[in-house]
């Protein structure tokens, strides 16, 4: 996040009649770069993006939580959507893989099923390096 704020405070400096694409509040903002100098508007800025990270991890957070719930009542549906939400914030997890994968498999989508598995493993989930290894011995 910091290397992110100093790149684009540099690209900001070199230019000198543009614009700058602030991400705040879930929709960028576009500001001309000679406001991006002022500090009180830059604090700004900086704000909005914690406030808009810690939102997308408090969403990711509450999805993954109910996913896992869902996997426990064998609500396999459910649980796919729940992942689904979950991974919509770009934060990534091999347990959620592993989840959706599983449920995939029981509702028999087994093609779908063996890539959340590797995707999964590649996170370094090892119910879903079990799963995978399983999936494709009963192939």
């Amino acid at each position: 996040m910091k290397k992110s704020i100093i790149l684009m405070t540099l690209s900001c400096i070199l230019s000198v009649n543009s614009y700058a694409q602030v991400y705040a509040n879930d929709r960028y903002i576009e500001m001309p770069t000679m406001d991006l100098y002022n500090p009180t508007l830059m604090r700004m800025a900086v704000q909005a993006a914690r406030e808009t990270a810690a939102q997308r991890r408090a969403y990711f957070e509450r999805n993954h939580n109910d996913a896992i719930e869902a996997y426990r009542n064998k609500n396999w549906n459910l649980a796919i959507h729940y992942v689904n939400q979950a991974l919509s914030t770009h934060f990534q997890n091999g347990q959620l893989y592993y989840i959706r994968g599983y449920a995939n498999e029981q509702l028999g989508y087994l093609r779908d099923a063996k890539k959340d598995y590797k995707r999964g493993r590649k996170l370094g989930s090892y119910e879903a390096a079990n799963a995978l290894s399983s999936l494709k011995a009963r192939q």
